[in-house]
């Protein structure tokens, strides 16, 4: 009782004369003057530096590898017993055990601030976070996974090893503090991981070359972009003639701009507008929730209730997003080839493919420069260093794979090999791309043949995916949560195109029977009572595929693997299907109010920016997490709140990508081609 009351003297006695200019310095003095003589109260003066050198021996690399860091470890071990300012903050700056720790709080990011700002003659403060890894502490039931090894993508994702932040000289390396954590935790038979990205100090790491270039080419579109915009105001504001024939202008904000305008003509599909936004943003939903995991909670109970609930269903189920942009890529492949062949134009397979290629890779080319060279040098944090340093890592290693869009054959059971970790779906949607001339033309020229063709393509996929899963043993559910829900299943069930192009076929039928009904050649009449059945029917196999998620999420699931292996091959064209039949009933005038709001002008723009959206959220979402210096209290209403802020500031970098990349290099190939 006595010892309490003196703590709060001291607090209050400290804040009370913390006024004025330079309050912080004012609070360290008034904390430093006041330290010596609780201690003294409080404990005798021996048992006080014995406690604390023994705790000193864990926080303080003294079994280092190198002899400079032992120096310096000790020298902070003597000053924080000789109560000297600096020391006690290196002390403070590193994490303790925290309040909340059997609800799952033993993740501390530590003060990362107040430790880089340490400076001494010697050396300054370097923060390091050290994985502990200790095989008989309880996890949270459904946070497992099966590879949870160093330089696996997922390493910091459940299950939620202790993760302790220790200050320490600069002049210790990760090597040192590593061996340091193994040899004072070796007698309970524990071990510790530190790598190199897990620690920082205030000094940023040099540039090499790759990051020059980036810089330069990032500035160089950007003044392009001005210039040009300029030019184009001040000398050709109202020649337009003149302004077509520079090149430069292409990249004004007065040719680009105008492109995400929200005029609709005959021959568009406008409900598929309302769907590519809405999928763009249920992606940003199960990224925000998947991503949410690399900062540790304070109440891993609560992440577990969460990870089950039925109020969630539409993160659990977000995989599913994907299958809306592979389903309407299908449609408007084959859609746009036969209204191709209705003009009598000849089909040139090389600048089919050209054209698709210089589509989609400036806007790509560009994110590779922002995620996988300059944004590590854009922040700090904790965590900063390895989220960031894995985008960079895997771009140095794999940017010419995603150049050839061949990166989602090249990841691995523990490593996912893309540059720009969404720019996997790229490289699908491109060979599924390159492969739809084999089943286009004989849709055009034998339509039966056609369309026999696409659905022998569409079961054997459908099958492939089953034997894939069942050999494998992929278990179902959310792509991180669901037991061994690892890079293995993430690679070997979303990134292989051979397994997951059904929603691909089923597009490309539709967008045939699309064409057919809008050129007359067959009459689409259904009656009242067919079609609400058919929106019923559509409506509960998109929810009860979506709903089919929790099933494999229950914390006791076992389910056999023949059922895993059933819904892995089942829920993309089931759910697919239900979709097809809005995209149906919305085209041929019987959507109602969804086609008024999926057709509604203002989701024409939204869905011009869905790429640059899909393309620089999760560099967005990695930017803040990486930031982080605190554990969150996940709750839904925060959830939402993120959620809100992703896709507002996803629509700002999307335009920005869009005037600084995408339109430009569109406008520009679409005048040389």
């Amino acid at each position: 009782m006595e010892s309490g009351s003196l703590v709060l003297l001291l607090m209050i006695l400290t804040l009370s004369q913390c006024r004025g200019s330079s309050l912080h310095e004012k609070f360290l003095k008034e904390v430093h003057d006041n330290i010596k003589p609780l201690k003294a109260a409080l404990f005798p003066s021996e048992m006080a530096d014995e406690a604390l050198f023994y705790i000193l021996s864990y926080y303080s690399p003294v079994d280092a590898v190198s002899e400079r860091c032992r120096n310096d470890s000790n020298m902070y071990v003597e000053a924080v017993l000789n109560n000297d300012l600096w020391a006690l903050q290196m002390f403070d700056a590193s994490s303790k055990l925290q309040a909340g720790s059997l609800l799952g709080n033993i993740q501390g990011l530590g003060s990362f601030d107040e430790c880089l700002d340490i400076t001494t003659p010697n050396f300054i403060g370097k923060h390091c976070t050290v994985d502990i890894v200790y095989d008989q502490l309880p996890t949270i039931n459904k946070l497992k996974t099966t590879n949870n090894g160093s330089g696996s993508y997922f390493s910091p994702i459940p299950p939620y090893d202790v993760m302790m932040s220790v200050c320490v000289p600069s002049s210790c390396s990760s090597e040192d503090v590593e061996t340091h954590w193994k040899t004072a935790l070796a007698p309970i038979n524990a071990s510790a991981r530190v790598t190199r990205r897990q620690c920082s100090t205030r000094i940023p790491e040099a540039m090499d070359t790759k990051d020059y270039v980036a810089i330069c080419v990032i500035f160089g579109l950007f003044g392009l972009v001005i210039l040009a915009s300029l030019i184009d105001y001040i000398f050709y504001k109202n020649d337009i003639a003149e302004t077509s024939k520079s090149i430069l202008c292409f990249f004004s904000l007065y040719k680009t701009l105008p492109l995400l305008n929200m005029k609709i003509n005959d021959k568009d599909l406008p409900c598929l507008n309302g769907l590519r936004f809405l999928g763009s943003v249920w992606v940003i939903i199960g990224h925000r929730y998947m991503i949410g995991f690399y900062v540790s909670s304070f109440n891993l109970k609560a992440v577990e209730y969460y990870l089950e609930h039925w109020s969630m269903v539409l993160v659990l189920s977000s995989s599913l997003s994907i299958e809306i942009f592979v389903l309407l890529s299908g449609i408007l492949v084959s859609y746009g080839f036969l209204r191709l062949k209705k003009t009598n134009k000849t089909f040139n397979i090389p600048m089919f493919y050209l054209k698709r290629y210089l589509r989609i890779t400036p806007a790509f080319a560009v994110m590779m420069l922002v995620d996988g060279v300059i944004l590590y040098h854009l922040s700090s944090g904790p965590l900063w260093k390895i989220l960031s340093g894995h985008h960079r890592d895997n771009c140095s290693s794999n940017w010419w794979r995603g150049f050839l869009y061949i990166s989602n054959y090249f990841g691995s059971t523990s490593k996912i090999g893309t540059c720009v970790i969404p720019s996997w779906f790229l490289s699908t949607d491109m060979q599924l791309y390159l492969l739809s001339p084999l089943l286009l033309i004989p849709l055009h020229k034998k339509p039966k043949i056609g369309l026999f063709l696409i659905f022998t393509c569409f079961f054997a996929t459908t099958l492939a995916s089953f034997a894939n899963a069942y050999h494998y043993n992929l278990k179902s559910g959310f792509v991180l949560t669901a037991t061994q829900k690892t890079e293995k299943s993430f690679y070997m069930e979303h990134m292989l195109t051979h397994v997951r192009a059904a929603s691909y076929f089923l597009g490309m039928a539709l967008g045939y029977y699309i064409f057919i009904i809008k050129e007359r050649k067959v009459t689409f009449s259904l009656t009242k009572a067919v079609r609400l059945l058919g929106w019923v029917f559509s409506t509960a196999l998109m929810l009860s595929t979506m709903f089919s998620f929790l099933v494999f999420q229950a914390v006791n699931s076992d389910t056999p693997q023949v059922v895993d292996s059933l819904h892995i091959a089942l829920y993309r064209p089931l759910f697919s299907l239900g979709v097809s039949w809005f995209i149906l009933m919305c085209i041929t005038g019987h959507g109602g109010f969804i086609n008024k709001f999926l057709s509604s002008p203002i989701m024409k723009p939204l869905a011009t920016l869905s790429y640059g959206i899909y393309m620089t959220h999760f560099t967005l979402q990695t930017f803040q997490i990486g930031r982080t210096r605190l554990p969150f209290n996940f709750t839904r209403f925060d959830f939402i709140a993120q959620v809100a802020s992703d896709v507002v500031l996803s629509l700002c970098t999307a335009l920005l990508l869009f005037v600084f990349a995408e339109a430009p290099f569109l406008l520009l190939f679409n005048w040389l081609l």
